[in-house]
């Protein structure tokens, strides 16, 4: 990283830990409003439309202070991680929101998924984002499949959705900081533009490869790939294992997402199964 970098992501963290406090002030002072006297609806509204702009702010500046550590190369907490049950974790974060929209959540994961090493916090954070995306920019009663899969060198995750989908001119540059495809608007969803900048150096930083397949109006396919257990240390060409093995239009591909789109159980009774992040992993399509 240059002199230039990194004199930017250390004055972007600075601006965006500094932008805390103000914003904390105004939303206590809109939180002490009732009990100044009775608002009106009109107010109300207004007070509400004000509180949720912070929660965007605060999201904003959240993930600015991560782009910035990712930046500057702080050093990850690396450790055995099993994708599967990483991803059922994130499942469970987001339940709630999918439901709300009327949005099931289809989970197949192989058997005997191979471990990867890495960053338990970040991986998350990765696939949390990817599906946060699909939800937000989903259609009403729509559906999302998340799959996880043993590859010869690598695990795979993808996770698709039939929402609105990204338009081919915009593809391209959808991993760059701060961009917003063209046909964002079309849901009203509200986002910093840096999720997807973030799950790109996420998994630049484990070795893996993430990339977009989409059609307009037909919905999106985010996919990427962790190297397995040991493979990084074990001299692999990994650009050349990943263009052999995951491949945009490769029959791994093509065999993967169309199991996820046939695969289609009953859904989870939540008072009769356990945790989905602590079951064991197997290859079964739970729909959430």
């Amino acid at each position: 990283m240059s002199e230039e970098d990194i004199f930017g992501s250390d004055l972007l963290s600075v601006v965006a830990h500094d932008l805390k406090s103000p914003i904390s002030a105004v939303r206590g002072y809109l939180e002490l409003l009732p009990q100044a006297g009775s608002l009106n609806e009109v107010q109300a509204k207004y007070c509400a439309r004000a509180v949720a702009g912070l929660d965007r702010m605060e999201g904003l500046i959240t993930a600015m202070l991560e782009m910035s550590r990712l930046e500057k190369g702080e050093a990850l907490q690396y450790a055995d991680c099993d994708l599967g049950i990483i991803a059922r974790s994130a499942v469970d974060l987001v339940e709630g929101q999918a439901r709300q929209s009327g949005i099931t959540i289809h989970v197949q994961i192989d058997p005997g998924l191979s471990l990867v090493h890495g960053d338990r916090r970040l991986l998350g954070q990765v696939i949390n984002n990817l599906l946060t995306n699909a939800i937000k920019y989903n259609r009403e009663q729509g559906s999302i499949w998340i799959v996880v899969s043993n590859q010869p060198d690598f695990v795979r995750v993808d996770i698709r959705d039939n929402g609105v989908g990204i338009p081919e001119e915009d593809q391209p540059h959808i991993f760059n900081q701060f961009f917003r495809a063209g046909n964002s608007a079309k849901t009203r969803a509200s986002g910093s533009g840096l999720g997807l900048a973030i799950v790109k150096a996420i998994i630049d930083k484990h070795q893996g490869y993430v990339w977009v397949s989409s059609v307009e109006e037909e919905g999106s396919t985010f996919s990427f790939t962790v190297p397995r257990k040991g493979r990084q240390s074990e001299g692999v060409d990994m650009v050349g294992a990943h263009a052999r093995q995951v491949g945009e239009g490769s029959d791994t591909q093509d065999r993967i997402i169309h199991e996820a789109s046939i695969e289609e159980s009953d859904d989870i009774d939540d008072n009769t199964q356990e945790s989905r992040g602590s079951r064991e992993v197997d290859s079964s399509s739970d729909a959430v």
